[in-house]
Parts: structure tokens; C-alpha cells; sequence
């Protein structure tokens, strides 16, 4: 009885085996993607709980590609064949790429007992110093998710949380400094053509036409350097909230 305990116990703590396949890298060198790809590895690693692969660790005894033909299956079954033929129950896998100044990841967490991805992680930064704290944070979730913890971790200050309060003000600032502008120089060229025409009356316009398409030229010109004050504060507004 004793030894059916002590058996019990020892198979409740063996390790959970992951697999971490190479990143697959747009636009970004493959040196990146491997460095990644090892943070991945070595940040999961750390868990007690968890006993990690890689893929480099694969290539010791076969190219994975190598592996995927031999074995002459599509991707959803071929990563299901590897994890099992490793003992693996997950593999992670995914991908780095840059958009514009943005690296964006996308991690992939494949159950090869369920045969289906169970869960999707984005991680965002917009600069070196924010990645491998986006990437960890990512991290945690999907290690979480593997082990059956309860929750999400909260979202790391480096992610990408949406615009903040400042951009969103930024932005309304600068759009109603748009539309006024826009109203001005509708004015101005309503005004223009009567302003402008010096032909007397009774072919040109009368002196109340005149006085009051004046007005209306100087509220225009008044609406446009107000515009365009109220643009270039939106603007800055916008510039500071999106700054990380």
C-alpha cells in the first residue's frame, strides 16, 4: 500500500514535457527568431513543473523537417506525431514579425493529446526594451494555461493596452481643430467673391452685402487660425499620449 503511494506521488510531480519549435520569422532576421525561440524555452524552463525541448534540441537526432516528411503528415497531425513520439503533451510554437517600428508575436499552444490548438497569446512592443517583458508576460498565460491555473496573469505595463487617455483627448482635440478650419475656409469662400467685387451698384453688390460678407471673411479668418491652433495642441496631445 505504501508503495502505491509513494508511486502515486511520484507520477503526480513528474515534470509536464513541452516542446518549443523555431519561430517563424517576417521581416525580422532569423537571428531574432532564435534568440526568442531560446527565451521561450528558458523562461518556461524555469517552472519546476514544466520539462522543456527545443527544437534545437531535436536537431541532436533529426531535422524536423525531416521528420514532418518521413512521417508524411499535415501540420496539425505532424505536430501531434512529434509531441507523442517525444512524450510531449505541448508543443509551442508561433511566430515574430515587424509591422512598421512594431514586433509583433504570436504564440501557438498545441495539445497533442486533444489534437487542436488550445490557445492563442499576442505579445506587441514597440521597442527593444519592451519585448522580452511583452514576450514573458505572453509567457505566463500560456504556462498557465498548461498548467491549469486559474486566471490570466495581469496584463504586462508593457503591452499594448489600447490608445491611452491622453491619445483618445489627442484626437477629438485634433479632429475639432479639422472641422474648424474647415468651416473657416468655407466662410472665406463664401465671403471672397463679394469682398472682392468692386463693380458699384446696382451691378455689384450693395454696401450691406459688402459689410456683411466682411464679417463673414473675418469670423472665417478667425475660425482658421483658431483651427489651426487647436489642430497643432491636438496634435501634441496625441504625439505625448502614444509615446511609451
Amino acid at each position: 500500500m505504501l508503495s502505491l503511494v509513494l508511486w502515486s506521488s511520484l507520477a503526480v510531480a513528474e515534470p509536464l514535457k513541452v516542446l518549443v519549435l523555431d519561430l517563424q520569422a517576417e521581416n525580422v532576421p532569423e537571428s531574432t527568431a532564435r534568440i526568442l525561440r531560446d527565451e521561450i524555452a528558458v523562461d518556461l524552463g524555469r517552472d519546476a513543473r514544466l520539462d522543456v525541448l527545443s527544437t534545437e534540441d531535436l536537431r541532436r537526432v533529426v531535422s524536423v523537417e525531416v521528420e514532418k516528411k518521413a512521417l508524411g503528415c499535415d501540420e496539425q497531425s505532424c505536430l501531434a506525431e512529434m509531441g507523442q513520439a517525444l512524450g510531449a503533451r505541448y508543443i509551442v510554437h508561433g511566430s515574430v514579425a515587424l509591422l512598421g517600428s512594431t514586433t509583433i508575436m504570436h504564440l501557438n499552444l498545441f495539445d497533442t493529446a486533444e489534437n487542436r490548438s488550445v490557445t492563442r497569446e499576442t505579445a506587441e512592443a514597440k521597442n527593444a526594451d519592451q519585448l522580452l517583458p511583452a514576450l514573458r508576460a505572453a509567457l505566463a498565460r500560456v504556462r498557465g494555461r498548461m498548467l491549469g491555473e486559474p486566471g490570466a496573469p495581469a496584463m504586462s505595463v508593457h503591452e499594448d493596452a489600447g490608445p491611452s487617455g491622453l491619445a483618445i483627448a489627442g484626437g477629438v482635440t485634433g479632429g475639432l481643430g479639422v472641422v474648424t478650419l474647415g468651416v473657416g475656409a468655407v466662410l472665406m469662400g463664401l465671403a471672397t467673391p463679394t469682398f472682392y467685387n468692386m463693380t458699384p451698384p446696382p451691378e455689384g453688390p450693395a454696401p450691406e452685402d459688402r459689410v456683411a460678407a466682411q464679417g463673414q471673411g473675418q469670423l472665417g479668418t478667425g475660425l482658421l487660425v483658431g483651427g489651426a491652433l487647436i489642430g497643432a495642441i491636438g496634435g501634441a496631445l496625441f504625439a505625448i499620449g502614444v509615446m511609451p
